[in-house]
């Protein structure tokens, strides 16, 4: 089966371990996120990578050259979640200005981006912030503010999430939030 998909066109997706079919070629990330592979096919459709179909491949040669496919395909994208508000539902907010949104061109399983080579410096650069929390509101984004009161921004990501209209099954990442402390990111729960 390898022969059919090369290693060059497998791209990755964060999801929840929850939503992880057991045949898929999945590589844990952190609390309860998993990393899974795709292909891309037509129309913003992906199949599945199944563990059988690189068995005889080493996965962490995979996962490299599929982060490398997923960024180049799909390039990260910061933007204040001011401006995104506005761009989805046509006016600014005030009091956002320390908030950004993080996904990619296509705004599609965009929380993958965290997994990109360059995702701090990228971060830093776009917003200026060495140590940040990583809130990881769906598979589709995540956001980023500046290092505070981790228990205050747990409860409100718990609340966001427990929400049905906000939140789906399928776009439910994560209720625990990710630190950054010098390009170093590791769970709030390690602090």
């Amino acid at each position: 089966m390898m022969n059919m998909i090369k290693k060059e066109n497998v791209v990755l997706k964060l999801v929840n371990k929850k939503n992880v079919k057991a045949e898929e070629l999945s590589v844990p990330y952190r609390n309860g996120m998993n990393i899974v592979f795709r292909v891309p096919i037509a129309d913003g459709q992906a199949a599945i990578v199944t563990k059988d179909m690189f068995a005889d491949a080493p996965v962490t040669d995979l996962l490299e050259t599929a982060k490398r496919n997923t960024q180049a395909k799909d390039p990260m994208r910061i933007v204040g979640l001011g401006k995104m508000l506005a761009l989805m539902m046509g006016a600014e907010t005030d009091g956002c200005d320390d908030t950004y949104v993080v996904t990619n061109d296509s705004m599609v399983n965009g929380a993958t981006t965290v997994l990109y080579p360059d995702f701090h410096e990228t971060v830093r650069r776009e917003t200026g912030f060495e140590n940040y929390i990583i809130i990881p509101s769906s598979v589709h984004e995540l956001l980023i503010r500046p290092f505070e009161n981790v228990e205050t921004m747990e409860g409100i990501l718990r609340e966001v999430n427990s929400m049905p209209d906000c939140i789906t099954d399928d776009t439910f990442l994560s209720d625990d939030l990710l630190v950054c402390f010098g390009g170093v990111i590791t769970t709030a729960k390690d602090l």
